[in-house]
């Protein structure tokens, strides 16, 4: 069951765990592996230079989303003070934007290597030009987006657990402070004689005139019988 999470949740803005962290590590790898592909694929093919930028704003949504890292730190802090600075904090808020925009762009750059594999029938055709390195380049390209795509789905499958603990932490109602309540006893018998002057239209211990009738018991002496 896939529980979607809201921008403003605050497992965003919590630290993340040590088993996202275990693979956020490798994460951070595919990034400058798609970094470094992204700049061989402009010197390869100059001539048409759309394709390496998707590479490179992929790989800028990695850099937002680790900028925690101590080696991606020093490039979010520059991409900070640029345009882009705007779209995001970065941390984990960029999460799924980065898993949408490399799990796209690997679907694309695996059907550019099929592409290149039918037509050549090798994705090393030649090796005199730099342009010779384009399907090789565009293989490890899509390649490290498809493992980071991977590994970003655990993690956020991670934040989905943490999200639902947040939620049942919410959900408890925390019961008030006051002072304790003493429930007094009452007699039966007192009960009893509240109800019955109550009905009576007189107030509980008030002294009531005798309303009945007088008997008196009297013995007839026997008879003397002769």
């Amino acid at each position: 069951m896939t529980l979607p999470i809201s921008q403003n949740s605050p497992v965003y803005s919590a630290p993340p765990t040590e088993e996202m962290l275990s693979k956020l590590i490798y994460v951070k790898w595919c990034v400058l592996v798609t970094y470094l592909c992204a700049i061989g694929l402009f010197v390869a093919d100059a001539d048409e230079p759309f394709g390496p930028l998707y590479d490179l704003f992929v790989a800028c949504f990695g850099t937002f989303l680790l900028k925690e890292d101590p080696a991606l730190a020093p490039c979010f802090r520059c991409l900070q003070e640029t345009g882009l600075g705007v779209m995001s904090d970065g941390g984990l808020s960029c999460l799924l934007p980065y898993l949408l925009m490399a799990s796209l762009n690997c679907a694309f750059g695996l059907l550019r290597v099929y592409t290149f594999a039918t037509k050549y029938g090798s994705l090393l055709p030649c090796s005199q030009r730099p342009v010779c390195y384009l399907p090789v380049l565009v293989f490890f390209s899509s390649l490290s987006q498809l493992v980071a795509s991977c590994l970003c789905w655990k993690v956020y499958k991670l934040l989905q657990l943490q999200a639902v603990d947040y939620l049942q932490v919410e959900a408890v109602p925390s019961a008030p402070a006051g002072p304790p309540v003493h429930h007094r006893r009452h007699s039966h018998t007192g009960v009893r004689g509240s109800r019955r002057s109550s009905r009576q239209g007189h107030a509980p211990g008030e002294l009531l005139p005798f309303q009945g009738t007088t008997s008196q018991l009297s013995r007839e002496a026997p008879a003397n019988t002769v």
